[in-house]
């Protein structure tokens, strides 16, 4: 199962930056990094690569000042894969 305080700071940045309030939405990166990264750890498979595709997106978004495309992507591509990691048990 996802660790909820993940999805917590998921949806947290997802807030912040829908209201522009880049700053707050900074502090949560770190721990979604992590959260991510030992979620992914050791694994290999076509979900995990999808997962890695849109966190280099939410990167590039970041690094172009995309917020709100960065929100997008945690919003749509990155908590519907968690939600379905803990519909199938994973």
């Amino acid at each position: 199962m996802t660790d909820p305080v993940l999805k917590e700071n998921l949806q947290k940045t997802v807030s912040s930056l829908r209201k522009g309030d880049v700053a707050a939405a900074a502090t949560g990166i770190p721990q979604i990094v992590a959260g991510l990264k030992s979620l992914t750890a050791g694994k290999e498979d076509a979900q995990v690569k999808d997962l890695a595709l849109a966190v280099r997106a939410i990167v590039s978004s970041f690094e172009h000042r995309d917020y709100v495309l960065m929100a997008d992507f945690i919003e749509f591509e990155i908590l519907p894969f968690l939600n379905e990691q803990d519909r199938n048990g994973k």
